[in-house]
């Protein structure tokens, strides 16, 4: 049985503090989810949240799988193992980071399709699904004797309320009724936005300060932190971004002091954006700064973290049941709740007593508590435990682990011969060409793609009354490569914006050389994700568009066409990334010459002693420039070593909770290869080259 109230959810009738972190099941794969687990354990969880990502378990209608980092069942039955109990946000829409926030991309497919909303048939789709995995993992509810506890319909619907009014709020209303018609038992929880009889949760780096509106207008319920962002996950061409951990420990703290119950990291382990999974310009790393970093290992944020949980768990009787005092204020602040002050919260059971003090100004403060001299950092909080007689100093949110965790990359020792493939342009494949279909302009690319490659092929002739350089403009989405006549002419815009701000992006131009008379157009379109939410193009999320959006023109004159389209690169079709099924023509040695989309791949070796090892694996892609990258036939996913704009026009440039590190250079240096993906033996690595860099530099390494 769950139950809550204002103070804490209760299991079986026991008041319970939830320390919750983040793990999502396909950011990893199933061979690292028990170290995972464990290391979560270790560091004084005692439960992991996971969205449900419909977009993996069904990426084609009425294409259902739960296998291999799909397995949900199976990982919710491994943290229930490992004695966490289990938080499912089912969403359907779950933002994420993670491909078209977690929505299928067919659903733009449907006609009438208006997602997050009183749409019916996007219901009617969100109905099957749902109903779907509830057969899968319905009995795994703590109600059943599983490890999930509470349960989570769509996601931070407040970031779209506004859009779509009384409807948004009835379907928000009809989420709730379809979970618990599907068969949930178990408290149904929503975040920044919930109907009646639903608890309301927060996210964000600091929510103490919303404590008290939350209580006003959710009596009865408890105060869950769903989302404590550890840090921030990264796009291409942004500074990567850290927060420090004893930040976490004093918003954490902080928290607790005015009656939060529960809280879940979010991420505990961030992991990879695997194949094509990421969000649009989502890097492949999904760090995020996490306590255990993306190979699963601990960090010293982790370290850090585990002393605040020691000390929580210790006094979770105080947080739960204890006495609420009034807060005492040792140093008054100017703001309401004297935020900027120093103030003291104690709970009390009996003659003993926990006390939290917390200093929310900038600078330094030394206060006298409970007999104690305390010298509190700004932003610092430290926990007093004791009785009428005397206190005890048990806890200081800015000092961590005596021994600090430090990792390195290390060269794994393999040496890396490589062989090139062109990938052919259309018109001189080898042997079965590209299916050509015609289109008109503007022109959804995802409708022929159906989203199962990044790369959609547009094509024209027409005539020009004379040669020389001409202006082409072209609204598109993501990227554009441009040939005439056979001449790579260049590749627009040279960095993407994460945030839109509506539906088409700002038009691109380039200047092309023409010839006198006939010439041949071809244009590549380059996806690089489906975007996370509805603000990211101001419109409804199912308004989300790939490929030519507008007219192409040249020197202002529309190109009439009549226009072609084909889906994907030749080598893809022909499987040039899996050498076990590759059926194009033979590979040659590396040259300078041959322009962009080239192939490359290396052969390396991997004794069993090497696979036993502990030390993850990655691959370094050194002077490449764009592409993906695969081993042994598995996708790890897109890289691009577009340098990091300067803090000063980085999007979170000034931010109190975050900083950057790295301007000027590529966000992500190293891709992560899974040991279960290697096998004992040969193996090989396979490189789709975009912009024809070649793979010097180029290597191996492993994480110490």
């Amino acid at each position: 049985m769950v139950t809550f109230d204002e103070r804490s959810l209760s299991l079986d009738g026991k008041r319970t503090l939830i320390l919750s972190g983040a793990v999502h099941y396909p950011r990893s794969t199933p061979a690292m989810w028990p170290r995972i687990l464990r290391e979560a354990r270790r560091a004084g969880l005692n439960c992991i949240e996971t969205y449900v990502f419909w977009e993996g378990h069904e990426p084609q209608p009425g294409e259902v799988t739960f296998a291999g980092r799909y397995d949900l069942g199976r990982f919710l039955d491994l943290c229930q193992a490992e004695g966490l109990y289990a938080i499912l946000r089912i969403g359907p829409y779950v933002c994420a980071e993670t491909n078209f926030g977690g929505l299928p991309w067919w659903l733009i497919a449907r006609r009438g399709m208006v997602t997050r909303t009183l749409n019916r048939p996007f219901m009617k789709a969100v109905e099957a699904w749902v109903g779907r995995l509830l057969r899968e993992v319905g009995d795994r509810q703590y109600t059943r004797g599983g490890p999930v506890i509470l349960a989570q319909m769509e996601n931070e619907y407040g970031n779209v309320a506004h859009r779509y009014g009384a409807d948004g709020q009835a379907y928000l209303a009809w989420c709730a009724d379809l979970a618990r018609n599907a068969g949930l038992d178990v408290p149904l929880i929503m975040c920044e936005g919930a109907p009646a009889g639903v608890i309301e949760t927060l996210n964000g780096f600091s929510v103490w300060g919303r404590v008290e509106e939350m209580r006003g207008k959710r009596p009865g319920q408890p105060l869950l932190w769903t989302e404590d962002w550890l840090g921030w996950y990264d796009t291409w061409g942004e500074p990567h971004h850290l927060r420090k951990a004893e930040d976490i420990a004093y918003e954490a703290l902080r928290f607790c002091a005015v009656g939060g119950s529960g809280i879940n990291y979010y991420m505990w382990h961030g992991g990879t954006n695997f194949e094509r999974d990421a969000m649009f310009l989502q890097t492949t790393s999904y760090d995020c700064d996490a306590a255990l970093d993306e190979y699963g290992l601990p960090t010293d944020k982790a370290e850090h973290l585990r002393l605040m949980h020691d000390c929580l768990r210790g006094h979770a009787e105080f947080l739960l049941e204890g006495a609420v005092q009034a807060p005492e204020v040792l140093v008054p602040g100017r703001l309401p709740q004297h935020a900027d002050g120093v103030v003291l919260h104690a709970f009390r059971r009996g003659a003993r007593e926990l006390a939290i003090v917390v200093n929310g100004n900038d600078w330094p403060k030394r206060v006298t508590a409970r007999g104690l001299t305390l010298d509190l950092p700004n932003h610092g909080a430290a926990v007093l435990a004791g009785d009428r007689r005397r206190h005890a100093l048990v806890y200081r949110s800015w000092v961590g682990p005596e021994v600090r965790v430090q990792r390195r990359m290390l060269p794994a020792g393999k040496t890396l011969r490589w062989q090139m493939a062109a990938d052919p342009l259309p018109g001189t494949e080898p042997c079965r060409p590209l299916a050509f279909r015609p289109v008109k302009l503007p022109h959804n690319m995802l409708l022929a793609t159906r989203d199962e490659t990044d790369y959609g092929w547009y094509r024209t002739e027409f005539v020009a009354a004379r040669g020389g350089t001409a202006r082409l403009a072209v609204t598109v989405a993501d990227l554009l490569s441009v040939w005439v006549n056979g001449v790579y002419a260049g590749t627009v815009p040279e960095r993407l914006e994460e945030e839109r701000q509506k539906a088409a992006p700002p038009p691109c131009s380039l200047d092309v050389t023409l010839e006198r008379g006939r010439n041949t157009l071809l244009l590549l379109a380059d996806a690089i994700g489906m975007i996370k939410g509805d603000w990211m193009i101001d419109a409804p999320q199912s308004r989300e568009r790939k490929g030519l959006l507008s007219k192409v023109t040249l020197d202002g004159r529309p190109v009439a066409g009549p226009w072609e389209f084909a889906g994907g690169l030749w080598g893809e079709g022909h499987r040039r990334f899996d050498p076990v099924t590759d059926s194009g023509p033979a590979w040659g040695a590396p040259t300078l010459a041959g322009g962009p989309l080239r192939w490359y791949r290396a052969g390396f070796r991997v004794t069993a002693a090497e696979l036993a090892q502990p030390a993850p694996w990655a691959v370094e892609v050194g002077g490449l420039c764009k592409g993906f990258i695969w081993v042994n036939g598995r996708g790890i996913g897109r890289y691009w070593q577009l340098p990091a704009r300067d803090a000063r026009r980085a999007r979170y440039g000034n931010h109190p909770h975050l900083l950057n590190t790295g301007h000027d250079q590529p966000v992500q240096r190293y891709y992560h290869i899974p040991a279960d993906w290697l096998r004992e033996g040969g193996n090989h690595l396979v490189v789709l080259e975009e912009r024809g860099a070649l793979p010097r530099g180029a290597r191996l390494v492993r994480r110490h």
